[in-house]
């Protein structure tokens, strides 16, 4: 689950370093200013994280394919688990039933994660960029021209995780062309300037929320196993549920 997320941590911080060279030394040498974070700018700083994650494709992107290269794993460890080799057929049937709705499950609490980890983040985005700022950064994740260097940034990192090759895109100026106009703005100038920031920020949030959700989705697989097993769950994973 953490490797889904820093995905995304990872992809979003990508953008300034492929259009670094075009801007002018004063956007990443200045020393970045700190803000006093209002109600509107803590807002526009949850708003950037929505735009970041959701808007821009970015979680559609990611999903699919993380959930491709878990969820084979998961089925080999229910199906060589004592559990299943002693179950009935029907009980056998019912596991692997409940292996097949994990993607939804998966995708119900990492969304839910991400929602709260969107209004804890909204503040600390705002010590270090202005609401103007991230107003801009916002709009240009939303923006469709911007969608296909991301998603390339994104096919790449799930390329290397299943490969264990790293492989940096290649653009043509056609697509860096919305990128280098949008370093000359406002939000721009701050993304050079507080890039790494703003990566290390989320990285802290998305440690925090893997930590948070853990528990809960080891309880939500525990309880899907017991049902499926019915009266042949053991005593001892009825109990860790509180189930007697």
């Amino acid at each position: 689950m953490r490797s889904l997320l820093l995905a995304f941590c990872l992809v979003a911080a990508l953008a300034a370093p492929a259009v670094a060279q075009k801007a002018q030394p004063r956007a990443v040498n200045d020393p970045p200013p700190a803000f006093e974070t209002t109600p509107q700018s803590a807002a526009a700083g949850a708003d950037l994280f929505q735009a970041i994650m959701f808007d821009s494709g970015l979680f559609e992107s990611a999903f699919e394919p993380m959930i491709a290269q878990v969820l084979p794993d998961v089925r080999a460890s229910i199906t060589s688990s004592p559990l299943y080799r002693e179950a009935t057929p029907r009980h056998r049937a019912a596991l692997l039933a409940f292996v097949d709705t994990m993607p939804v499950i998966l995708r119900t609490e990492l969304t839910t994660e991400l929602m709260t980890v969107r209004g804890r983040i909204g503040p600390r985005f705002a010590t270090i960029m202005s609401e103007e700022e991230l107003t801009g950064l916002a709009a240009f994740m939303r923006d469709p021209q911007t969608r296909p260097v991301l998603q390339r940034y994104m096919d790449a990192f799930v390329g290397e995780e299943q490969s264990g090759r790293a492989r940096e895109p290649d653009f043509t100026d056609e697509e860096l062309a919305p990128m280098e106009d949008f370093i000359d703005t406002p939000g721009g100038i701050a993304l050079l300037r507080v890039g790494d920031r703003l990566s290390d920020i989320m990285e802290e949030e998305f440690d925090a929320a893997t930590l948070r959700m853990q528990p809960r989705i080891e309880s939500i697989i525990q309880g899907g196993i017991c049902d499926a097993l019915e009266n042949e769950c053991p005593r001892v994973l009825r109990e860790q549920l509180g189930r007697t």
